[in-house]
């Protein structure tokens, strides 16, 4: 990897990787708030599928469509507001639910793996933040110099999705803890599961809302 990247570049990219990744944002609120309403397995699935999503947007912009969906108000908008409806219908579910969810732990925190996986897809590939970031960012820590520019690209996405991924599952384990704490008592769970839907359902206002900083 050294011959090909240069390593100051890898460092200042992995930097700023982490400083987006851990930054409170749509994922981090909709992994913690699925580790809330579903349990930490959910969670640590819903992490993965997000990580999954960010780095199929960073292939997008790898190949330089991610630059038309950022500079294309109507591509941008459609994506953005795709992904608030999902979310918002997701956390709506989550709330009809969770009286039939509180009442039993087990089934509540164990299938159900595969659709969480999708949801956390379909939040990070719809993440206007990771749009912004990959668009706009990535081509800087690209030393044209050296060649092979989409094979850097795609170098710099594998460090992002590891470091993507790590941040995440530690959200969700955080947040599968406090819901383990809560599993005595099925009333807490049933609130901590309405709490888990309303975050989501304010995850999708604000991916509504954002314009990529957030």
């Amino acid at each position: 990897m050294s011959s090909l990247l240069d390593t100051r570049l890898l460092l200042s990219f992995c930097l700023t990787a982490a400083v987006i990744v851990v930054m409170p944002g749509p994922s981090v609120m909709f992994i913690v708030s699925r580790a809330l309403a579903v349990g930490r397995p959910a969670a640590i699935a819903a992490a993965a599928g997000n990580s999954l999503g960010q780095t199929f947007q960073g292939l997008l912009a790898a190949f330089g469509i991610g630059s038309i969906i950022a500079e294309s108000d109507l591509l941008y908008d459609v994506i953005k507001f795709g992904g608030a409806i999902y979310l918002v219908s997701v956390g709506a579910k989550t709330l009809r639910n969770r009286q039939f969810a509180s009442a039993d732990t087990a089934v509540a925190e164990g299938p159900g793996r595969r659709t969480e996986l999708r949801h956390g897809f379909m939040v990070g590939a719809t993440n206007p933040k990771t749009i912004v970031f990959f668009a706009a960012a990535l081509p800087q820590f690209v030393d044209r110099d050296r060649g092979f520019v989409v094979g850097q690209m795609l170098m710099l996405l594998a460090a992002y999705g590891t470091i993507s991924w790590f941040s995440d599952t530690s959200w969700g384990v955080a947040g599968g803890s406090i819901r383990r704490w809560s599993a005595g008592s099925p009333r807490r769970i049933e609130r901590l599961i309405g709490i888990g839907g309303c975050c989501i359902i304010a995850v999708g206002g604000w991916m509504a809302l954002s314009h990529g900083a957030a």
